[in-house]
């Protein structure tokens, strides 16, 4: 069967599409998890700082929650909720949308 969606750039069977799709998904959630961690890493190491519960109730999450975002479990996280949780910390998240660059 010929492949029905022939983008370049992207595996040519059903499966392996998913798959890559499914991979590219994975690390921008572990991007934009990484932002987090490293916009709050510094609060927490603070010796005067807030503790890993108060920053969570800020969040809007249970502290081992926010622990395991901190251990970048990123397999816990849908990509909406680390979104959410961005904005709550202060960050701006942004989606960019693009055709793959294309050998001439």
């Amino acid at each position: 069967m010929p492949n029905p969606l022939p983008l370049p750039g992207t595996p040519a069977t059903p499966r392996r599409r998913a798959a890559h799709g499914e991979q590219r998904v994975r690390e921008l959630r572990q991007t934009v998890i990484d932002a987090i961690a490293a916009r709050l890493q510094p609060l927490l190491d603070a010796e005067d700082g807030p503790t890993q519960t108060e920053i969570a109730v800020l969040l809007g999450m249970t502290r081992s929650r926010l622990n395991r975002l901190l251990k970048r479990d990123v397999e816990l996280f849908g990509l909406d909720s680390i979104a959410a949780i961005a904005a709550r910390a202060g960050l701006t998240v942004r989606v960019s949308v693009r055709r793959p660059y294309r050998k001439g």
